[in-house]
């Protein structure tokens, strides 16, 4: 039995539709054959039940008119059975195709989708099947860890950079502290040349403070942890 469920799980979608079409086929024209004989055997029993003409002993006796519309709804049946019979072969051919071929795999599908759409990767398509539908599902997990891979890279170089900054700014701040110093003794030297070397100095150790304070704010910044109400 498990071989069996095994064969048609594999089975392409093709020629799934192709079995199940037939299959039901075959049990419509069964069925149809049945009904034929079913109510030809009834025909015969009412036909039966009166004499026959010409028969001795036998008076003669018509066939009533509620046996005559019983004969007529027994031929009709069997005509109005095959399309009947054929419509509903389609319908449940197609309903059993779509459970249990597509169902599953398009409900996975889509609720990854939804998962992926909102940034969740956190999760596994789980189908295993030879059709098409379970390729896809296989591509889709794929893309999935991909994906998850591709953004576990990208956080992981952010916080790299994060901590270069953060590092950067920090080691920046002894140096600049010692060159703000002897730029504060220059200017107080009698040399005027070295006066205006100091403010020169002074006014690009003031950008290079203002950078690390940037730096530093940036770093604060993308460690925060927003606070919803």
């Amino acid at each position: 039995m498990g071989k069996i469920k095994g064969f048609f799980r594999d089975l392409s979608l093709k020629k799934s539709i192709i079995a199940y079409i037939s299959l039901f086929a075959c049990t419509a024209l069964l069925l149809s054959a049945l009904t034929s004989t079913s109510c030809n055997i009834l025909k015969t029993r009412i036909y039966d039940s009166y004499p026959v003409p010409g028969e001795k002993y036998k008076q003669e006796k018509a066939i009533s008119k509620k046996d005559m519309r019983l004969i007529c709804l027994l031929e009709f049946i069997p005509l109005a059975a095959v399309p009947v019979y054929s419509v509903l072969s389609v319908i449940m051919a197609a309903l059993l195709f779509y459970r249990n071929k597509l169902k599953v795999p398009l409900a996975k599908l889509e609720a990854a989708s939804e998962k992926i759409a909102y940034n969740d990767l956190d999760f596994q398509i789980n189908y295993y099947s030879g059709d098409e539908m379970g390729r896809l599902c296989a591509s889709f997990e794929l893309m999935r860890r991909t994906l998850a891979g591709n953004f576990s890279r990208m956080w992981r170089q952010v916080e790299e950079r994060r901590q270069l900054n953060a590092a950067f700014a920090h080691d920046l701040r002894t140096p600049l502290t010692v060159l703000k110093g002897y730029d504060e003794m220059l200017l107080t030297s009698p040399d005027p040349a070295a006066r205006d070397t100091a403010l020169t100095m002074g006014r690009q150790i003031s950008r290079l403070e203002r950078y690390v304070d940037s730096m530093s704010g940036l770093s604060r910044l993308e460690g925060a942890e927003p606070a919803y109400e």
